[in-house]
């Protein structure tokens, strides 16, 4: 009986569940659907056909769907579509389909997309989802019509496509709400975009097409967009909302508070035209003002804030950018893609990642000059060529004060002062002029292409900097701040107190040198060497630096320079964090060469090491055993104490000058006075 019962109860959960395995299923069961070319539904029963009409009956879940039928109708008729693998509803190379009333949720991917599509109709749907919600990609002749669209990545991207219309849509809360990318010919009427972070965007590019029939009746968050096209001699209205200017002359933009769109100002082929005293500002993306093959136009006393870009010019030269507060951007001002002669002056730029940047498509040939560029992480970065630098008041940016990674710009009258470093040149024929370079991490660093122009009017701590090129048999002022030998032999430098600087003394490709009686104190490196050999290191008080002697030769992927054989004894090293640092041992493996051999010792005696930790068994003063730097480079005689080193105070030669006058004048005096006693007597 039991038995009987336990079957009975057994056959009873099985038919339930039989029977609700298809109900189970009602809620998301489809996958792609297509209507084919033969106007066959395949993936859903949930549309129904009626002739060329395509009807929804209920909710359709996991699409998407592919139409490959033209000349058709798909009515949503208020049911929603879930799309599914990124995509919507697709009409790819499909001519007069109309998709509407359809309600389509999207989680990423594109909503309704036309692709190489003509003459279709996209009308009164509802578009929600963080995706490209409505999307025509190289497509013609289409309308797009009375759709709402919330919450997408872009709300109707129009891309590499002539002559749609877009009239009536709402997109509201999305990222981008309606944006042109290289399309011409498109008319957009009475669209409204609200509470976006971009409402309108033209993206941008120097070989771009530009030219678009989109009236004021667009507006973003209730202000209208004044996009023109070949006007002249006219002043853009006080409520506009976004302001586009393509083959424009003598426009004036003036007074405007713009915000929240992909540009707050765009002048594309436009000429002689001024756009003074707006605010801009943005969250931290796009372009405030914008420049495309545009010439002679004044852009002047701006606010520009919290944009990707603050101002940028692309193939646009001759202009004028002056008086602008550019503050808290990606980039600050960025002249690029061969945009030359441009004046960029007397400018605030500030608490930008970077404030003058021409970027990885360098210009050249512009004026950057008096303007304040403070706390920014790069001040003024520069990949171009022929460039003035000057007058500028660069201070407290993190990273760098210049970043001047390119030959032949000269710079001259800055004052860099407090940056992580302070001019970095990445170059060779550079010029440089009365530059004072006050307490940076690093005042001055030539990096690659040593050959500059620097004279002895620009200062390190008040302290000139000499920069010798191709010098020979000379010995180097007692009054110099930093030392830069670029390819000399047998100079001398001697009794230089040198310190808080990124580096004391570079030898760049310079041989037979003699480095004596210096002291080389808190800096990053005390004495650089890059490709030089045969040089006496002798005598030095080299103290409390990142790097004591610092042997680098290459970058990343750059040949490798050597510098081997140099004699370097009787030195202090002392408080180090690296007393000896090779870049071939430590930091390059690109570098397949091991490092090369110097000579640390004179046979008898070496150098003071303070973390040497041998012992002077026989009290000799040597230690009994090798200091040992790294691969076949040893100190042979360490010495157990420092040196006494004399320093040299910088008006010790001075007051030498003095008591060898004095001396003088009395030996001159002595013999006048016994020669009047000698002619008494006679």
């Amino acid at each position: 009986m039991k038995k009987s019962a336990s079957l009975l109860v057994l056959l009873l959960m099985v038919s339930f569940v039989l029977v609700s395995l298809p109900q189970i299923g009602v809620v998301k069961a489809e996958g792609t659907i297509y209507i084919r070319a033969d106007g066959a539904i395949e993936g859903t029963d949930k549309i129904q056909r009626d002739g060329d009409v395509y009807t929804f009956t209920d909710n359709v879940y996991n699409g998407p769907i592919f139409v490959e039928k033209d000349s058709i109708v798909i009515d949503g008729a208020g049911y929603t579509l879930q799309g599914g693998d990124g995509r919507g509803i697709v009409l790819s190379e499909r001519n007069n389909v109309t998709v509407k009333n359809v309600k389509l949720e999207m989680e990423g991917g594109y909503g309704i997309y036309l692709v190489n599509a003509s003459n279709c109709i996209v009308s009164e749907n509802t578009v929600t989802g963080d995706a490209y919600n409505i999307k025509l990609w190289d497509s013609f002749n289409n309308t797009i019509e009375g759709n709402i669209i919330t919450n997408a990545f872009r709300g109707i991207l129009i891309y590499d496509s002539h002559d749609n219309s877009i009239t009536g849509n709402i997109v509201t809360d999305s990222v981008v709400g309606i944006e042109l990318h290289d399309s011409l010919n498109n008319v957009l009427r009475n669209n409204q975009m609200k509470d976006n972070s971009h409402s309108f965007s033209v993206r941008v590019y120097p070989t771009y097409n530009y030219a678009n029939d989109v009236d004021d009746s667009n507006t973003v968050d209730g202000a209208p967009i004044y996009y023109w096209v070949g006007e002249e001699n006219r002043a853009v209205p006080s409520d506009a909302g976004y302001v586009v200017l393509v083959n424009c002359t003598s426009i004036t933009v003036q007074n405007l508070h713009l915000s929240k769109n992909g540009q707050g100002i765009l002048l594309v082929s436009t000429t002689d035209s001024t756009i003074t005293q707006n605010i801009l500002t943005s969250p931290r993306s796009g372009r405030g003002i914008e420049l495309v093959h545009s010439s002679n136009n004044s852009i002047i006393e701006n606010s520009v804030q919290n944009f990707s870009t603050g101002i940028q010019l692309e193939e646009s030269s001759y202009n004028i950018i002056a008086g602008n507060t550019v503050v808290y951007n990606d980039r600050g001002i960025r002249p690029l893609y061969s945009s030359k002669y441009n004046t960029i002056s007397a400018n605030n730029i500030t608490g930008n990642d970077y404030g003058v940047d021409d970027g990885q498509e360098p210009s050249g040939d512009n004026v950057v000059s008096e303007n304040i560029i403070s706390e920014n992480s790069y001040g003024i970065s520069l990949r171009s060529s022929s460039n003035v630098v000057s007058g500028n008041t660069v201070t407290g940016n993190g990273n760098a004060g210049m970043m001047i990674d390119a030959g032949s710009n000269t710079i001259t009258g800055n004052n860099v002062t407090d940056n992580g470093e302070g001019i970095y040149l990445g170059g060779s024929n550079n010029v440089l002029r009365n530059n004072r370079m006050e307490n940076n991490g690093n005042n001055l660093n030539p990096s690659r292409g040593f050959p500059n122009d620097v004279d002895t009017s620009n200062t390190v701590e008040g302290k000139s900097v000499i920069y010798w090129v191709d010098q020979h048999s000379k010995t180097v002022p007692y009054d110099a701040g930093y030392v830069v030998l670029v390819n000399c032999e047998n100079v001398t430098v001697e009794k230089l107190t040198l310190s808080y600087n990124g580096e004391g003394i570079l030898l760049a490709y310079t041989t037979d040198s003699t480095i004596t009686q210096n002291t080389l104190a808190n800096m990053s490196k005390g004495i650089r060497f890059y490709g030089s050999s045969n040089n006496q290191i002798v005598g030095n008080n080299i103290t409390n630096n990142s790097y004591g002697l610092y042997f680098s030769g290459g970058g990343f992927l750059s040949t490798y320079y050597p510098s081997p054989n140099n004699l370097i004894y009787h030195n202090n090293f002392v408080d180090n964090q690296e007393a000896v640092y090779d870049i071939a041992v430590y930091g390059s493996p690109w570098i397949e060469t091991g490092p090369v051999v110097n000579i640390w010792d004179n046979g008898k005696e070496g150098n003071y090491w303070s973390n040497y930790n041998g012992t002077d068994n026989d009290g000799d003063g040597i230690g009994d055993s090798p200091h040992l730097l790294y691969e076949n480079n040893q100190d042979r005689h360490p010495l157990m104490v420092p040196l006494i080193i004399p320093e040299f105070p910088l008006f010790a030669p001075m007051f030498l000058t003095f008591v060898v006058l004095a001396v003088t004048l009395s030996v001159y005096k002595r013999k006048l006075r016994n020669h009047n006693q000698r002619e008494e007597l006679i």
